[in-house]
């Protein structure tokens, strides 16, 4: 069995970029809760609280290079982002999820530093509104 070849790691991302991402999750996020702004606000508060938690354990399971976890928390994090319309989390953790067995220690804490601080600086912008 031959092991695929490693998606090649993204760039640090810009703030432009973040807020094209968020601008289109918010866009895809109405086409779930059309014309009701409590649940579309409710369909947001539940997306970065979960999406916040996840990174929370990617982190820890980063911090000990636990590689079955970081690939099921990257795993849970592109499957959520993708969902919800953030393409570029769902990029990043899908790369890590593909590569984790190949990465050495420092790539693997590079890429989850940088999917973390795009969660958080999505999140933040997205519950902003």
């Amino acid at each position: 069995m031959t092991t695929p070849d490693p998606i090649p790691a993204p760039p640090s991302i810009s703030a432009h970029e973040v807020t094209a991402d968020v601008a289109a999750a918010r866009e895809h996020l109405a086409t779930i809760a059309p014309g009701d702004p409590e649940e579309l606000a409710a369909l947001v508060e539940i997306l970065v609280d979960s999406a916040r938690a996840t990174t929370v354990k990617l982190v820890a399971a980063a911090a000990t290079l636990d590689r079955v976890n970081i690939r099921f928390h990257a795993h849970t994090l592109k499957g959520s982002a993708l969902t919800s319309g953030f393409s570029r989390i769902g990029a990043i953790a899908e790369a890590l999820e593909h590569d984790v067995d190949t990465l050495s220690e420092a790539d693997i804490r590079e890429r989850v530093a940088l999917v973390s601080a795009l969660v958080d600086q999505s999140m933040t912008a997205l519950a902003a509104g």
